[in-house]
């Protein structure tokens, strides 16, 4: 049976038609813009805001200026050159003649005042009958029946969606914050008080909705999460639609809505969607990265991190089944939408994408294609980019990741503790953390959701990461601690598993046993801090302070939570809670020898684990000193247990991802070069080099080629000791190294 054409991997061309483009569109012309770009599918403007096609639909508006059949033209045109079409449906709002008819589908305040989207469409909640039965559905239906669509992609399916420029509180902090705060912290905007969705969160919670007069923080933080839960059942629905309502002429028909941009809390927390429910129901797994210009200003960090595309291609592939994953990105910056971002990260960007197995989804916007655009500097980065994508297609459709690391990634936490605002998170700047010391350490590595987690999914790992992955449900800790008892590797950090899934602190840690610590009987003694003068003593000379051994101390900041140690743990660092530094003269304490535990070692079983208290992962961000990336990493090697899979002496600002293929005993080590400094949006590529690498090679048989895949030139190498080591000449931007 032949593979639907949505199973392989994608370069999909979108432009986002403005209501002035209507008038005179050009199919033909757009089809021939999809193809100078090199794309293998195209998506078009079909329903929902407005219709681009003759409906029949009551309250279906058509666009202004509709001469014609915008939708079935472009169908025409895209499959006579033999490109696949994904229908844009948006159901986000109702004009005002649907509102004057059905006020109760609409969104309210908890005043009762209707919630306006540039004073021009009435919001509809998810739950809304408009965005069902009533109206949506319908207007699915009339599409499939009418039109060879090939898939169907909604656009903006958040729960409430509103105008940010009205005023709604939506504020940057996480429910813990707003649970020591009280509701003047709470995100009152997002709760929509209209009929349909009283009646829905009653029937499924038994709880009236969250309100700042009668506040109970649980109340809110069920609310928060309920929408996560809904919108994913109504995923599944439309799903079905889609499905019952036949093939195309290209086979089975094919099913995406928007989603969050991975790692990212303020997209989650103002919509409602959370990926790692609703991507299990698609057949395009994609994520927007729309962060160039307005998201590249300052460090690499914040407010995104340089290697977004990375870590959004890794997690997206941990809910695809193996399929490639689609990275959605713009050439415009997404804030201004008229000017292209920096050419040179964009290239950056869409390199790193084919380094970690995903494809393209571009979206354009503001004209109908090129020619239009008013500025055109970043056409030629898609097209060249797009090509290296068709280039790699064998190994992007049969890619598989080669890591021997899982860092897992906890929404219940990121929803619990996470915010785009520094100052204000607890959870993805410690995973970043890990993240980036993982890269500087040339360590590959999978991001994989713990949503559904077992410990046969986490067998193919030696090492997993909790980056204060607080909120772990009791099944989730289960797997972890049998992955450990079986031989499996464990760090974990700060509260990492304290919390069930819902929030509520735990008698001890869900991985208490395998961690090798036991938290406090009272809640109210956990946390030591905030530090700011902090110090660890080291209290270990082995492996897991490797190259400290001219330092007795390192700095630690923020909290620390109070545990005892078990046995026959090993302490590698003890806290020294305060030198304050001023006046000079006081800057010192009786007692330098430490107290509470900072790094356990642990075995357990046939594994091993390593538990920090503090916040060491997100210190590497929010600190930078190196000293928490090296014994993040020290860690990491010694529950690992194991030679690394790579060794290189590529600079640390080089990041290494091999990747292997489910159809051949090919591997392909791709390196991403972001050692062009500081400084962001990337304005420059500095090249590197000469590179020397090793591969650890499991293999009975040696490689018979090891070359570089986009120039062809065979590289040397040799195999010692288990390794097949090779040296790469030179490094500009990206490079990829076959071993055959």
């Amino acid at each position: 049976m032949p593979v639907p054409w949505f199973r392989k991997h994608l370069r999909v061309v979108h432009t986002i038609l403005r209501t002035k483009d209507a008038p005179g569109y050009d199919a033909k012309a757009y089809v021939e813009h999809c193809l100078r770009l090199n794309g293998n599918a195209l998506v078009i403007n079909a329903g929902g805001l407005y219709a681009f096609y003759p409906t029949r639909v009551p309250g279906h508006v058509p666009v202004p200026g509709l001469d014609g059949d915008i939708l079935g033209e472009v169908i025409e045109a895209a499959h006579s050159a033999g490109l696949p079409v994904i229908g844009r449906v948006d159901f986000r709002a109702g004009h005002p003649e649907v509102f004057a008819e059905h006020p109760d589908w609409f969104a309210r305040d908890a005043d009762g005042t209707p919630v306006r989207i540039r004073q021009l469409l009435y919001s509809a909640p998810a739950t809304s009958p408009y965005r069902n039965e009533a109206f949506a559905f319908p207007v699915l239906r009339e599409l499939l029946s009418r039109y060879d669509l090939d898939a169907i992609w909604e656009n903006a399916p958040s729960f409430l969606t509103a105008d940010p420029d009205d005023g709604r509180a939506v504020l940057p902090y996480p429910v813990d914050t707003v649970r020591r705060l009280g509701p003047d912290a709470a995100s009152w905007g997002l709760v929509d008080h209209s009929p349909p969705t009283r009646e829905r969160f009653a029937a499924d919670t038994g709880l009236e909705l969250p309100t700042p007069d009668a506040f109970d923080v649980e109340v809110y933080a069920t609310y928060l999460a309920w929408r996560g839960r809904y919108l994913a059942e109504r995923t599944a629905t439309v799903r079905e639609l889609i499905k019952a309502g036949g093939e195309s002429s290209r086979g089975e028909r094919g099913y995406i809505s928007e989603g969050p941009t991975a790692l990212d809390w303020s997209w989650a927390h103002h919509s409602g969607m959370e990926l790692a429910r609703i991507a299990p129901h698609w057949d395009i797994v994609t994520a927007p990265t729309f962060d160039l210009t307005r998201g590249s200003r300052g460090s690499s960090y914040f407010p995104v991190p340089v290697w977004r595309p990375e870590e959004t291609a890794k997690l997206l592939r941990s809910f695809s089944g193996g399929r490639a994953p689609t990275m959605m990105f713009a050439r415009f910056d997404n804030q201004s939408r008229y000017t292209t971002v920096a050419e040179d990260e964009l290239r950056l960007w869409l390199a790193a994408a084919v380094a970690n197995g995903a494809g393209g989804w571009e979206c354009t916007f503001v004209g109908r294609e090129t020619a239009e655009f008013l500025d055109q500097r970043c056409d030629d980065v898609v097209a060249a980019s797009y090509a290296l994508m068709r280039e790699f297609a064998p190994e992007l459709d049969a890619g598989v990741q080669q890591a021997d690391i899982a860092v897992l990634h906890s929404q219940e936490s990121e929803r619990w503790f996470g915010s785009n605002s520094p100052d204000h998170d607890g959870y993805l700047q410690h995973v970043r953390g890990v993240i980036g010391s993982l890269f500087e350490a040339h360590l590959p590595f999978d991001l994989i959701s713990t949503e559904g987690l077992t410990a046969e999914r986490l067998g193919r790992y030696r090492t997993v990461v909790l980056a204060n992955a607080a909120l772990l449900s009791d099944e989730t800790c289960a797997a972890i601690t049998r992955f450990v008892e079986s031989g499996g590797g464990l760090v974990a950090t700060f509260q990492s598993s304290l919390f069930d899934e819902r929030g509520r602190r735990r008698d001890d840690f869900g991985c208490a046993a395998v961690l090798g610590v036991t938290a406090p009987e009272d809640p109210a003694a956990d946390l030591i801090g905030p530090l700011r003068y902090g110090c660890a003593r080291l209290t270990d000379r082995g492996e897991l302070t490797r190259g400290l051994d001219r330092t007795e101390v390192i700095t630690i900041e923020g909290l620390v939570q109070r545990v005892t140690a078990a046995p026959r743990t090993t302490i590698a660092a003890r806290l020294i809670h305060q030198v304050k530094p001023q006046p000079p003269e006081f800057g010192w304490v009786e007692d330098m020898t430490g107290s509470d535990p900072l790094i356990i070692g642990h075995r357990y079983g046939a594994g091993r684990s390593v538990y920090f208290p503090g916040q060491t992962d997100k210190l590497v961000i929010s600190c930078g000193h190196p000293d928490h990336t090296r014994i993040l990493i020290n860690a990491i090697d010694w529950v690992t247990d194991r030679p690394r899979m790579i060794t290189t002496d590529a600079p640390a600002g080089v990041h290494v991802n091999p990747m292997g293929r489910t159809d051949s005993d090919e591997l392909v080590v791709h390196f991403v070069n972001y050692t062009s400094g500081p400084a962001r949006p990337v304005r420059d590529i500095v090249p590197c080099g000469p590179i020397r690498t090793g591969l650890r090679w499991d293999r009975p048989d040696p490689p018979t080629t090891v070359r570089d895949r986009l120039s062809g030139a065979e590289l040397d190498w040799t195999v010692t000791d288990g390794r097949v080591e090779f040296v790469l000449p030179r490094l500009e931007l990206h490079a990829a190294v076959l071993i055959r």
